[in-house]
């Protein structure tokens, strides 16, 4: 048996595969509609097809065990292309089906009734169907307006599936988003407090202890130690566990000793400082071997075996060596499934490098704060600088690396006065006399571009009498810019958390974009953004921020040719051309960086990119990977809140319209009435309001079938649009009834208007429905009513009139009464 196939399948195979529906697994939802369908009409068989060019799935069964058969046994695949209901009386006896197996073999199907399910778009994707293995009497017009009911109820389901996924793949986006901005300020956090703790008086091994502990706490680990390793001894402190791991911490601290796995990574990672940090899922941990060991017998927790089975998940790094002590930090995860993600890696290896810096720091200024005298300070320390003078200011010694950084060379400036040596920095001056005058103190100077932390003491001789001072700094430039990295981290993360909000208000994207540009250009701190929309041939600003330089503020005036933006960028790709990178044209004006992001390109004609340009003559015209991010995922996050609003405004919009016929509904209607009616008391204009009943509906209904009632519905829409102005707005309420709202017409005009309903009613015969009639009302603000409920009232009753006054409710005259179509 060959089933048909028609122009329609490569448009089903679409939408089916918009659906994602085929060989899925039952639901619920699903199978009880076919539970509900055979319990309705007392048949032992009742399935949901859905059909694609080779087979028919069942996406639910009642009655049959099959999930699918091939498209040559359907008997569905007829039914597709029906415009009502395709019943057979007895397959035993329809030449279509007759020799089908399924009629000879089991199910023995003998009667056969399927409604299509027709999508949103017209596309039948399949039926809802009806089996029994024996003979029925024909299916009353009641039961079939069920089942076409039953199918309409399965394309609500179909719809309602897709659009849940579509919000679920929505939801994920945003929480991928939510998650970078979440990393982003985790670790703006953890380096603004491990930098916190180089600020206080504590040693290195103190800082180590609460760094470790910081970090820990942080960092979605079940266990984290410092290990201490000096000579023999090995000395290990629990600094954080969860509660899963507390019988482990337990243990450990207990008996000084690591699982064994654990100390096998440990031993594997050495005591370097500096090294990258090792990862259980990186390392292969050698089995428990017979072999000498060169650990001393006094270290049991370096001892090589399997890992053990409560430490799943291991990392180890070397945080600092401090005299003949080596720290090392320890974090396990024990729960099952958690391997370590390039995340985790990533903000391990940050942290690290941020505690060990912090640490060194510490330790050089332990250093500092134990030597009292000048002749035991450490001159070649770098970055040190080591000066004394004389009671009267003059220089007498000047050493250590750190003048370089000032540009002077040790002993240069032996001699000078401390006035003419450091006249671009006064605060060094009065710190000098100050600490000639006696006082002792600590006191951060900035020397050009260079940031110093410097200690002042006076200098005495045997009877305590003052000869001059003594002043040693230490340049912390670095730490200050990692500091400063780190508010910038931490800023990146608020201003994108801001767009994030602004993207959640209910404002047009146009209103919102100035504000979401603005907390963007505040993470980035220099240079312009422009947020570009695609318009015809021509690229239009729709909101700027920040210093744009004179040739892309022309550019934003007279709009962005399409052509200029690279066609990478239209497909999806994010474009930073440093200032070597950009075109002569622009390396000639005033630009040193652009960078081109995608935004939103689902719709071409109307494509968005995020700009930024780079204008200061300070920037070196590479972009950071700071600035890379920022952009990358402010960019992500306006693409994810445009795409929202779009959703949201087009289930807004869909509300508003009647599926049927494409005009507004109720909804549409209360609103543009109350629209047409503001507005005409402004302008003392004059407002109509066309009632209309269609006449013969339910005749054509119960004659032909519903599908060929709304088939007329659908051609009396058509006609009433092409008979009444532009401006005239067109609603269908329900059922057989339209409203036509009527700008500027009042009493006078009203006999014109009711002309196009006849009009109408013309077109609707014309096109093959006969018998059709209407009765008209109209109405007019402010001479028959003052608001929207008088205005359809009045328009109401008038219809009413017309529809007595001709006693078969016709508009225009017909012959001997006839169904529609005659």
């Amino acid at each position: 048996m060959t089933t048909p196939v028609h122009e329609s399948e490569q448009q089903r195979s679409a939408a089916l595969s918009r659906y994602a529906v085929m060989d899925t697994l039952p639901e619920e939802a699903f199978d009880r509609l076919t539970t509900l369908a055979a319990r309705l009409f007392d048949v032992p068989i009742a399935l949901i097809s859905l059909i694609d060019s080779e087979r028919q799935f069942f996406k639910a069964c009642f009655g049959l065990e099959l999930r699918e058969t091939p498209r040559s046994l359907s008997f569905c695949a007829y039914a597709l292309h029906s415009p009502e209901l395709l019943v057979v009386p007895d397959a035993t006896q329809d030449p279509r089906f007759c020799n089908n197996p399924l009629v000879k073999g089991p199910p023995h199907i003998r009667f056969y009734a399927g409604a299509p399910l027709i999508a949103p778009g017209g596309v039948a994707l399949g039926t809802i169907c009806i089996i029994d293995d024996r003979l029925r009497p024909p299916l009353t017009q009641q039961e079939r307006d069920t089942l076409t009911d039953l199918a309409a109820l399965v394309v609500d389901q179909l719809e309602l599936r897709l659009k849940t996924a579509e919000a679920q793949r929505e939801g994920d986006a945003r929480a991928r988003v939510m998650r970078e901005l979440k990393d982003a300020h985790l670790l703006s956090q953890l380096l603004l407090g491990i930098g916190s703790l180089s600020d206080l008086d504590l040693a290195p091994s103190e800082i180590l202890l609460h760094a470790a502990e910081l970090a820990s706490a942080n960092l979605e680990i079940d266990w984290g130690g410092l290990m201490t390793v000096e000579g023999a001894q090995t000395k290990i402190q629990t600094v954080w566990h969860s509660a899963a791991a507390a019988d482990l911490a337990q243990t450990i601290t207990q008996t000084q000793v690591l699982p064994p796995g654990v100390a096998a990574l440990v031993a594997q990672l050495g005591t370097q400082p500096g090294a990258a940090p090792l990862f259980s899922n990186d390392v292969s941990v050698q089995p428990a071997v017979s072999r000498t060991s060169t650990q001393p017998s006094a270290q049991p927790a370096l001892t090589l075996d399997p890992v053990a089975p409560e430490a799943r998940a291991v990392m180890a790094t070397v945080l600092g060596q401090y005299g003949s002590a080596t720290s090392i930090l320890t974090l396990l995860r024990v729960g099952p499934g958690q391997p370590w993600s390039a995340r985790d890696r990533q903000l391990i290896e940050v942290v690290a490098r941020a505690v060990y810096q912090a640490t060194e720091q510490a330790a050089r200024r332990a250093a500092l704060r134990g030597t009292q005298e000048h002749l035991h300070l450490a001159l070649d320390a770098a970055p040190l600088v080591l000066w004394t003078t004389d009671a009267r200011g003059t220089v007498t010694l000047s050493e250590g690396r750190g003048l370089r950084a000032i540009g002077s060379l040790p002993g240069a400036v032996v001699g000078q006065r401390i006035e003419d040596v450091f006249v671009r920095a006064p605060d060094v001056i009065q710190n000098v006399r100050r600490a000639i005058g006696g006082d002792t103190f600590q006191s951060s100077v900035t020397i050009g571009a260079r940031v110093f932390d410097a200690r002042y003491e006076p200098l005495k001789d045997t009877d305590g009498s003052l000869t001059g001072s003594v002043g040693v700094a230490y340049d912390v430039t670095d730490l200050v810019q990692a500091r400063h990295e780190a508010v910038r981290a931490r800023e990146q993360a608020e201003a994108l958390l801001e767009l994030s909000h602004l993207l959640d208000a209910q404002e047009a994207v146009e209103l919102l974009a100035q504000s979401a540009l603005l907390a963007v250009s505040r993470a980035l701190g220099s240079g312009g953004l422009v947020l570009w929309r695609r318009e015809g041939d021509l690229f239009q600003a729709v909101a700027w921020q920040g210093e744009l330089p004179f040739s892309v503020r022309q550019q934003r005036d007279a709009g962005l040719p399409v052509s200029t933006v690279e066609s990478s960028v239209l497909e999806g790709e994010s474009r930073f051309l440093d200032h070597d990178c950009l075109p002569d044209p622009l390396k000639s004006a005033d630009v040193q960086g652009v960078a081109l992001l995608p935004v939103a390109l689902d719709v071409p004609e109307r494509a968005m990119v995020l700009a930024a340009y780079l204008n200061s003559p300070q920037h070196p015209g590479t972009w950071s990977v700071f600035e890379r991010d920022v952009l990358t995922v402010a960019a992500r996050t306006l693409a994810a809140g445009i795409e929202r609003k779009r959703h949201l405004q087009e289930l807004e919009a869909a509300a508003s319209v009647d599926t049927l016929t494409g005009l507004g509904n109720r909804r549409a209607l209360e609103a543009d009435l109350e629209a047409a009616l503001l507005r005409a008391a402004r302008t003392g204009e004059r407002v109509g309001v066309l009632s209309i009943d269609l006449d013969g509906l339910k005749v054509l209904n119960d004659a032909k079938g519903h599908a060929r009632g709304d088939a007329l519905l659908q051609e009396f829409a058509r006609a009433l649009q092409l008979c009444f102005r532009q401006e005239d707005r067109i609603h269908r309420l329900g059922g057989d009834e339209y409203v036509v709202i009527l700008p500027g017409v009042g009493s006078p005009e009203a006999a014109g208007m009711l002309n196009r309903v006849r009009a109408a009613v013309m077109m609707t015969r014309a096109a093959g429905f006969g018998g059709v009639d209407a009765s008209a009302g109209v109405a007019s603000y402010p001479a028959d009513a003052a608001d929207s409920l008088g205005l359809l009232h009045r328009s109401d009753r008038r219809m009413y009139a017309d529809k007595t006054g001709k006693h078969q409710a016709t508009v225009l005259p017909t012959s001997a009464p006839t169904t529609p179509e005659q």
